[in-house]
């Protein structure tokens, strides 16, 4: 009967013992409204250490080999129970498998079987970091010993690990305030303007600039963390390959430069900007002076007027022909120009017949219409400047021919998003810093594919300009959003994602990236010309130059004839 007696005491006392773990879990899980929860152990022999006929929540076994993909977490808020004995955490590698969907979406309870009373707390250090090694923050560790007392330890990795208990084991899980404590942050600056780039200002001070840079920097200041630049001095200028491989290698912890990355092997935060590759092209630039005359009509109103001087010349002929006149090819001709000019012909037979007249008033009138209409085309190009016609479509572009410059490694995604292979052709993909030196210096031989953020930066750079040289983009293709990267398990995505969406909502971003333009002037990156002109300016004899050029070529003409006549003669003499 004794020992019938001592087995069930024992068995109620192991029953009241299961119930009362499974109730604590159980008010975790209404604290902090967890969706499911997520057992991680070697077999099921650890699961008895519960009555999980109390806990109402979904359940999820992961034992043996069993593992769940990352999207299978997705949007869930999931509580971890996870198991050590003896110092040791069971099925650590299948634990630090989830990690990515522990640090997104969920929380960790270590739950010590078997524990002993007294415990030190130094005793579990190495347990929390495994944990932070995985960059895994909410994690606590139950200590509930055969005594039925209960002991709940939490840590905190900054600036260096410390394990404590927790102040309310109701809610262990503190919501507070990332505080980083000075620990450093890597990361990597170099000239990417407007992006991130860095600089020596005049009193001798590194100044960080481009809103990438300030968006880190504010994250930096308001977590408190430190920032610890690395120098990777392979390459000069940044793009998103470089990138990948500084965080790949595990080199940084938070990119400054934000670029569009491959989001399935990096972390990344909210969108920076939403970026466009826009193609550039130059803007209308004023005509020269010297062309005016040349400028009234289009090239089919000046093939207008051959014609109608072959007309005329038809007419001479007709004229003649008709009344027996003589004919005299050269004079006809030049009468038929005259016409043009609104120079009266000296015909005789026009006055000889009715048709004839009437062929001589139309000839006139025609004439002055012509004259007169080039005199007024002419005079409104003396009252205000004349520009050269605008590109404003892809048709344009590929008529005008432009070349289009483009960075050779961004031109393999690039040329996917073009269809027209004509067009196609007009891209030149070059290496970056070709590039570079050539949009940055306005170069308007070349039109250029770049991404929008940087091109609102050269727009912005035109504004002391007495025209602007580039026009604002008018064909975009290629749309990306920028990131900044992080490893592919980071601690910092929420608290950065915070910061990011309170700049956009206090108008930063965008104030950055207008400071951007003083601030790469003041690094001499660019240098802000200031154009200085007078508004009226009088009438100078450049407009004529073609008018000379004709009277000049004529003279000379003239010349050559006389010499030849004069030879003539005297080898007749």
């Amino acid at each position: 009967m004794l020992p019938l007696l001592l087995i069930s005491f024992i068995f109620s006392k192991d029953f009241c013992e299961s119930v009362n773990k499974a109730n604590y879990i159980s008010d975790i899980v209404a604290n902090y409204e967890f969706h499911s929860l997520v057992f991680i152990a070697p077999n099921h022999s650890v699961f008895g250490t519960f009555d999980l006929n109390i806990l109402q929540i979904p359940l999820i076994y992961l034992t043996g080999e069993l593992q769940m993909e990352f999207e299978d977490f997705r949007h869930l808020d999931n509580l971890f129970i996870v198991f050590m004995k003896n110092n040791t955490l069971l099925s650590g590698e299948r634990v630090f498998a989830h990690s990515k969907s522990i640090v997104r979406y969920g929380k960790v309870m270590v739950w010590n079987v078997h524990a002993e009373q007294g415990c030190a707390q130094s005793q579990f250090q190495p347990i929390f970091e495994l944990f932070w090694k995985n960059y895994i923050l909410p994690v606590i560790l139950v200590n509930w010993n055969e005594a039925g007392l209960v002991d709940v330890l939490t840590y905190n990795p900054f600036p260096k690990i410390s394990v404590s208990r927790v102040k309310n084991q109701q809610y262990p899980y503190e919501r507070v305030h990332l505080n980083l404590m000075g620990f450093p942050i890597r990361s990597y600056v170099t000239s990417d303007a407007p992006r991130a780039f860095k600089y020596i200002n005049g009193h001798g001070k590194l100044v960080y600039a481009g809103y990438g840079c300030k968006l880190v920097l504010a994250f930096l200041k308001k977590h408190n963390g430190t920032l610890d630049e690395i120098f990777y001095n392979e390459t000069r200028n940044i793009d998103g390959r470089v990138l990948h491989r500084l965080i790949m290698d595990k080199e940084i912890d938070v990119t400054m430069h934000p670029y569009p990355l491959f989001i399935h092997v990096l972390s990344f935060s909210f969108p920076v900007n939403q970026m466009k590759i826009c193609i550039l092209v130059p803007a209308p630039q004023e005509v020269k002076a010297s062309l005016y005359n040349i400028l009234p009509f289009e090239s089919i109103t000046w093939y207008s007027i051959f014609a109608s001087i072959f007309v005329f010349f038809c007419v001479h002929l007709m004229v003649k022909l008709t009344s027996g006149g003589k004919i005299d090819f050269t004079k006809d001709i030049i009468d038929s120009i005259g016409v043009i000019v609104m120079i009266t012909p000296k015909i005789q037979i026009y006055n000889r017949s009715w048709e004839s007249r009437v062929i001589l008033v139309f000839i006139g009138l025609y004439g002055i219409l012509v004259t007169n209409l080039y005199q007024t085309n002419l005079t409104s190009f003396y009252t205000t400047k004349v520009y050269e016609e605008k590109i404003e479509t892809i048709e344009d572009m590929m008529r005008v021919n432009i070349t289009i410059m483009v960075p050779q490694i961004e031109w393999i995604f690039h040329r996917n998003f073009i269809e027209s292979k004509a067009f196609k052709n007009q891209f030149l993909p070059v290496d970056l810093a070709t590039y570079i030196d050539h949009r940055n210096s306005f170069n308007m031989s070349y039109g250029y594919a770049a991404s929008s953020d940087k091109i609102l930066w050269l727009l912005e750079q035109q504004a002391f300009f007495e025209r602007p040289v580039f026009r604002s983009p008018i064909y975009c293709y290629y749309p990306a959003y920028l990131m900044m990267g992080m490893q592919y398990i980071s601690p910092y995505e929420e608290a950065l994602d915070r910061v990011i969406l309170q700049s956009y909502q206090g108008g930063l971003l965008k104030k950055w990236l207008k400071d951007s333009l003083d601030e790469s002037v003041d690094a001499g990156i660019v240098k802000r010309r200031i154009v200085l002109k007078s508004k009226f300016n009088p009438l100078i004899l450049e407009n004529l130059t073609y008018f000379w050029i004709l009277w000049v070529t004529g003279m000379i003409l003239a010349v050559i004839c006389y010499l030849i006549e004069i030879c003539k003669r005297k080898l007749k003499d």
